[in-house]
């Protein structure tokens, strides 16, 4: 998942345009669907509620096995997980390159089958035995070209399939590993840096790259799908959204540097409608102000996205917004039962009714009085026995009530956490910027 890093860490500044690519000709202009303009004026402020949720508003705690890519599952449809009650660290292991000033650690950690994969700021990907640390192997990936091998941020994202681990790098290259050896099994060449995990939908990996390209790979044999390009911009972030993709829906859904959401026809690429996610009032020619950088949530009724100013609940079919909310983020939203629960751009964390928007409460993120805001990036939530965990970059993790919103506990870890915690077969697991995994059940 996309976070914001101090500049010298997030910024990619990019000297020359970039010209259009792929499947639509690059002297045509590209088609972007249906474009649905946010309505600011319909935009407004809320009583804020600040009322409990209702009586059995939370579902029931379950237990998941995998946590196969970055949110799970493809939609990014988020669940009430099961875990023991009173959490305690069972292991904790190095996996390589941490974070530095010249390298971010993006990637969220994935398990498959009882194994927990990691990859580091080199874009080495390691596996773990999930229960006790086991380490089975590392696998060094590495640009075919040795000039590319000491760029920065080569460790993008990873997801697994059919055993299969997929791993993006920064170097362009997408990977497809053997899961309990760590072999490579194929191998595809964007011809530029990749910037967005992998998500899995439909037999096709879709990802992010730095010039805004969105490419669809065949998850048999690593052959291109389609791709597809918008205009870039001058300034791109270090990472990407992550894209979301419902089979059922034959819908991708993914956000830009430029502020704009499309949703695509997953199996052809052809775009359906664009929303732009821009409070007009205050819009910036600056990708470091419009990029999306929260992956959006495909659900059954509503499409939840999210810009650095506002979040809607889009249609699916049409591309209409059913209701904007001047609250930016830029976190994937939790979607759980009747409810949104997302971390605010300006440090809170909230709960939503998701079908009107309603905001039901409000809480501030505790502060480090010594760190500046600017310096400081949350990862999650991820709902665990009904608490909201969010864990900051500082190293602190927060478990707030989903019903109130009320601070119940603290945990504090060695070093800041590098990206969203994720949960499976009741072990909750955090990186840190480090290159630390730990692991709590």
């Amino acid at each position: 998942m996309l976070k914001t890093f101090p500049k010298a860490l997030g910024l990619v500044l990019l000297t020359t345009a970039l010209s259009s690519c792929g499947l639509f000709s690059s002297d045509k202009e590209l088609p972007t669907g249906t474009r649905r303009p946010i309505v600011t004026a319909d935009m407004h402020e809320d009583p804020l509620v600040q009322k409990p949720l209702g009586e059995n508003q939370v579902p029931q705690a379950v237990n998941t096995k995998n946590w196969e890519q970055t949110g799970m599952s493809a939609t990014h449809q988020g669940f009430n997980f099961a875990a023991r009650q009173n959490l305690k660290k069972v292991w904790e292991k190095s996996f390589g390159d941490g974070a530095d000033k010249r390298n971010a650690l993006l990637t969220t950690p994935i398990v498959a089958n009882n194994k927990v994969f990691v990859q580091d700021a080199r874009g080495y990907v390691t596996a773990f035995q999930l229960n006790n640390g086991e380490k089975l192997w590392t696998s060094k990936l590495k640009s075919e070209l040795s000039s590319e091998n000491d760029a920065s941020l080569n460790g993008i994202g990873l997801a697994a399939h059919n055993g299969k681990i997929l791993a993006a790098t920064g170097f362009g290259t997408l990977f497809a590993l053997d899961e309990n050896t760590g072999d490579i099994l194929w191998k595809y060449n964007a011809k530029t840096p990749l910037r967005s995990a992998p998500t899995v939908c439909a037999n096709r990996a879709y990802l992010r790259t730095l010039d805004n390209m969105l490419i669809a790979i065949s998850l048999e044999d690593g052959t291109l799908s389609w791709r597809y390009n918008i205009s870039a911009e001058d300034t791109v972030w270090a990472g990407a959204a992550v894209p979301a993709c419902s089979a059922e829906k034959n819908m991708l859904v993914a956000g830009f540097s430029n502020g704009d959401i499309q949703a695509f026809n997953a199996g052809i690429g052809y775009p359906l409608w664009t929303v732009p996610l821009l409070d007009g009032s205050s819009a910036s020619f600056s990708s470091d102000i419009n990029a999306i950088q929260a992956p959006a949530v495909i659900d059954e009724n509503l499409v939840y996205a999210s810009g650095a100013e506002i979040t809607a609940g889009i249609d699916p079919r049409t591309g209409e917004s059913k209701w904007i909310k001047k609250i930016g983020s830029l976190n994937m939203p939790l979607v759980v039962g009747n409810y949104m629960f997302l971390i605010t751009a300006t440090h809170q964390i909230a709960a939503l009714e998701k079908s009107v928007g309603l905001l039901v409460w409000l809480k501030d993120i505790p502060q480090d009085e010594d760190t500046p805001l600017e310096e400081i990036y949350y990862t999650g939530p991820l709902m665990v026995n009904a608490n909201l965990l969010v864990a900051s970059s500082k190293g602190d993790v927060y478990a707030f009530s989903a019903q109130d919103g009320e601070l119940l506990y603290q945990i504090e870890l060695d070093d800041g956490v590098a990206a969203s915690p994720i949960i499976a077969n009741g072990y909750v697991i955090f990186i840190t910027n480090d290159a630390d995994i730990v692991v709590y059940h």
